[in-house]
């Protein structure tokens, strides 16, 4: 899977089932990420496959693992039962992101 594959609306589903926040995360091919009202985020797709997820001015990180391409699993930190990220859409024409993953560093 390539990282631009990644890119589009991703509902948090902390039981693994339902829907955590009434609006969709968006992944955009920048990099950045835009949420329900919460702090900016970041994302990039590791060498090895694994997604990192992190917010800026927080220390807030999350690593997934890519299932299949509709379906994120959050590996760290580990939760039971799973949480899981899902695909519910494609990201939208918006400059709400634009360049931001890119004057950013993920680490």
């Amino acid at each position: 899977m390539q990282p631009e594959q990644l890119v589009g609306k991703w509902n948090w589903c902390h039981d693994g089932v339902n829907p955590s926040h009434p609006e969709p995360h968006v992944l955009f091919k920048d990099g950045s990420i835009k949420n329900d009202g919460n702090l900016p985020g970041l994302w990039k797709m590791e060498p090895d496959g694994m997604v990192f997820i992190g917010r800026l001015n927080a220390n807030d990180r999350h690593i997934f693992k890519i299932i299949d391409k509709n379906t994120l699993e959050l590996i760290e930190p580990k939760r039971n039962p799973p949480t899981l990220m899902k695909r519910v859409g494609k990201a939208p024409k918006s400059t709400y992101g634009q360049n931001l993953g890119n004057r950013l560093k993920v680490s």
